[in-house]
């Protein structure tokens, strides 16, 4: 699935999103490496520059209070832990 991550240098900058009158209102700050899907990202009023489009697995995807972060870092996969994923799906 399409997200747009917040690169890491744009953390805690303010966040703005659009008004009716499509000027940028205050609404929070950007943490960085979160996830914005695209639907998110049109009501943002925002550089488009502070994000980078990635893919990512719906799977590969977890929420901490209510913030949205990629689980594995850039398809860099331990294959020791999916391994042990594998013995244990073998062994249910």
């Amino acid at each position: 699935m399409k997200y747009y991550r917040v690169k890491p240098q744009y953390d805690n900058r303010v966040r703005y999103t659009r008004s009716n009158r499509y000027h940028g209102r205050s609404n929070g700050i950007l943490i960085g490496n979160e996830l914005y899907t695209p639907s998110e990202f049109k009501k943002l009023a925002i550089c488009p520059a502070w994000f980078e489009v990635v893919e990512i697995s719906k799977q590969d995807v977890y929420t901490l209070f209510g913030a949205r972060f990629e689980s594995r870092i850039a398809g860099k996969r331990d294959p020791a832990i999916e391994g042990n994923d594998q013995e244990l799906g073998a062994s249910r």
